[in-house]
């Protein structure tokens, strides 16, 4: 990924952060789409628990995306939206 980003002629480099955060929300909710599809994969490959990689590891997948993705375009010590029950500053 850091490398297609540093490459000169990386579209991802050259988009609006905007548009950046839109795709990355966008990967979010079709991962929570697909959650139970990508459950039985994930549990199939790694020997988990359907249920584990389905509240654990593909919904924390969705999350950390989602974080990413509000985090463009913010400035240092700014806080980012989030659940009511969670805080995360950058």
């Amino acid at each position: 990924a850091r490398e297609a980003f540093d490459a000169p002629d990386s579209p991802w480099r050259a988009m609006d952060p905007d548009e950046r955060k839109a795709i990355l929300l966008k990967w979010a909710d079709l991962i929570d789409e697909h959650a139970l599809e990508l459950a039985v994969m994930d549990a199939i490959e790694g020997g988990k628990p359907i249920i584990t990689t389905l509240e654990g590891d593909i919904a924390e997948s969705a999350n950390v995306i989602r974080f990413q993705a509000e985090t463009i375009g913010k400035l240092y010590d700014q806080i980012p939206s989030s659940p009511a029950d969670q805080v995360g500053m950058i």
